[in-house]
């Protein structure tokens, strides 16, 4: 890997995170099912040691209903490893996307 080369990082998959959302469903034989679910997606952020973003924010696809996602997300910060110092941080954040409030931060 040289410096000239983009800062990628690959988001695969979540494992037993946990659940947001509650839902409730009668079945034919009028028993009630409740489903806990979530629908995580991430969120990413280079930082410099200042706090400073550096290169956009970006943010995956949510996977519903799903508490084991696999995401195969690849974020590409577009800036070169060369301008990465080792003082910078990635922030990754994990939600639950809501349609109709504010997304709960999962981790």
């Amino acid at each position: 890997m040289g410096a000239d080369e983009p800062f990628v990082v690959d988001f695969v998959s979540g494992i037993g995170l946990p659940s947001h959302d509650t839902t409730v469903s009668a079945s034919a034989s009028s028993l009630l099912q409740v489903e806990k679910l979530s629908d995580p997606y991430v969120r990413c952020e280079l930082k410099d040691a200042r706090g400073k973003t550096k290169g956009p924010v970006r943010w995956s696809e949510p996977k519903p209903r799903n508490l084991n996602p696999v995401w195969r997300f690849i974020v590409d910060f577009d800036i070169r490893q060369g301008d990465v110092h080792p003082s910078d941080q990635l922030h990754v954040e994990v939600y639950d996307y809501d349609m109709a409030s504010a997304d709960d931060l999962m981790g």
